[in-house]
């Protein structure tokens, strides 16, 4: 049981852990509900993604939420420096750590700068 996930979370977690040939098989189940979908978005370009996330980043903070209640999460530091840049640029702080540094942590927002086999960046962001 994950107590700290919604099911929409846990689901697509599971979804991704069911094509690992190394996996451990194990039944994930959500003690939480969940209250909004997750999003995905892949942009043509490295620029429209950056857009994206400064963009609805400006939206979400317009509507209330803080920099503390935003996280962007990647692999390898390097894969967050455009969107550092951007951000900066801006002076619009959000929270970013390295998947493994983000253990522990809790956000109300969460992007995930992830690669996928077509070599584009695909976003996730879970409310």
């Amino acid at each position: 049981m994950n107590y700290r996930s919604t099911q929409d979370i846990v689901g697509a977690s599971n979804e991704v852990i069911k094509h690992n040939k190394f996996k451990i098989e194990k039944d994930i189940q959500a003690s939480k509900k969940s209250e909004h979908k997750i999003v995905v978005y892949s942009g043509n370009s490295e620029e429209e993604n950056v857009q994206f996330c400064f963009d609805k980043v400006r939206e979400l903070l317009e509507d209330g939420l803080t920099n503390d209640d935003i996280l962007f999460l990647y692999r390898r530091s390097k894969m967050f420096t455009p969107y550092f840049f951007r951000f900066k640029d801006e002076n619009v702080k959000v929270q970013s750590k390295t998947i493994h540094a983000s253990k522990g942590l809790e956000a109300k927002v969460v992007f995930m700068r992830a690669a996928i086999v077509a070599k584009r960046s695909s976003y996730y962001m879970g409310l």
